[in-house]
């Protein structure tokens, strides 16, 4: 039986495409293989094919091929609990392949496939952009843990972002109290009241001092209490904006043009995890992957002795990208360096996953 042939075709920087995994099950089905791919799809299928398998089995379960139709339900069934289980399951490319197995890029599509629609929070040209980056970042090679050294590059991106968002909210919080009207106009109250107690007690009469001196010294402590915390809290915004991981410090990961806040609309400037990924730092990027991703994109299938490797990071990739859009980064990596075939020296605290070391802190 000649094995079934489906490839994907997209571009990342378009997201109105609608051609999608479910292209799979129809092309098994014209091609006569709908039983061996319906065990394999039942195993490593996304959420794509299921829902085309269910319209599949309702169309055949009153007719000949009943017990084949919902054979498929129950395929379709196990597919959508793992669909359930990571969005990015249905975005995963499988293919016959000739020796009878079935896995990705078996044989490399004719073009790479992309997001179609945003994950989570996040929109499908950030979780493109991003995908390219991851494919430029990797190591060239493929090993045994090429999934765990994606997984980790895409964290960096996550967390950057993430890093602004807190720093931001915090920001704001710590500004928040620093210009509190309330404590303010209780500060300025109580230092008056405490300026006008001590000129008064300047012409008490020892009598009077008996009786005034424990008012003083209550307008006193309650001034100066009220003037450390607005100091306390002054030196907390301070810090929100300009200490270690304050704002200036996070803001740092993405282009002066997405800094701050909209001067009309005084809300924070909307920061992507493209604006993330394609940040340059004294006219170099902060991801020499991305230029390169999306170079080894623009030429692929070319080199055709390179296709079938550069197929298969393509996609561990992507899913990376997707788990992390769907179940949040697996660690807190926010930088990333080649390790420079090994002669890096690593710092306390870094680790080292194939061509990269990574590092929760500044590198």
């Amino acid at each position: 039986m000649q094995p079934a042939r489906v490839s994907h075709v997209a571009d990342p920087r378009r997201t109105d495409e609608r051609t999608s995994a479910c292209a799979i099950g129809k092309g098994a089905l014209a091609g006569g293989a709908f039983g061996p791919i319906g065990t394999v799809v039942g195993a490593l299928g996304g959420a794509a094919v299921g829902a085309y398998g269910q319209r599949a089995a309702a169309s055949t379960s009153s007719g000949p091929s009943g017990d084949r139709g919902a054979a498929l339900g129950q395929v379709s069934n196990a597919l959508d609990a793992a669909a359930q289980q990571s969005d990015a399951d249905a975005l995963s490319v499988v293919m016959d392949c000739s020796d009878g197995t079935t896995k990705p890029c078996c044989p490399p599509p004719s073009s790479l496939p992309t997001f179609e629609q945003g994950l989570g929070k996040y929109s499908a040209s950030e979780l493109n952009e991003a995908t390219l980056t991851v494919f430029g970042e990797m190591s060239p090679t493929i090993g045994d843990d090429s999934k765990s050294e994606a997984d980790a590059i895409v964290s960096t991106i996550v967390n950057r972002k993430k890093q602004i968002d807190t720093a931001r909210s915090a920001y704001d919080a710590a500004y928040d109290a620093a210009h509190d009207k309330v404590q303010l106009q209780a500060l300025t109250e109580a230092e008056a009241r405490f300026k006008a107690l001590a000129e008064e007690s300047k012409t008490w009469s020892p009598a009077q001092k008996k009786v005034r001196l424990p008012v003083y010294q209550d307008a006193r402590k309650q001034f100066n209490n009220l003037t450390a915390a607005q100091a306390a809290a002054s030196a907390a915004e301070i810090a929100a904006r300009s200490g270690e991981g304050g704002l200036n410090v996070a803001e740092d990961w993405v282009n002066p043009s997405v800094r701050g806040k909209d001067a009309r609309t005084k809300k924070w400037k909307e920061v992507s995890l493209v604006d993330v990924v394609s940040k340059t730092r004294d006219g170099k990027a902060q991801y020499v992957g991305l230029a390169k991703g999306r170079k080894d994109y623009a030429l692929y299938p070319k080199p055709t002795s390179e296709s079938q490797r550069n197929c298969e990071r393509w996609q561990i990739a992507r899913k990376a990208v997707a788990d992390a859009a769907v179940k949040g980064p697996t660690n807190k990596f926010i930088e990333n360096r080649s390790n420079e075939r090994g002669t890096r020296v690593r710092k306390p605290g870094e680790v080292r996953i194939r061509g990269n070391d990574f590092s929760a802190d500044h590198m």
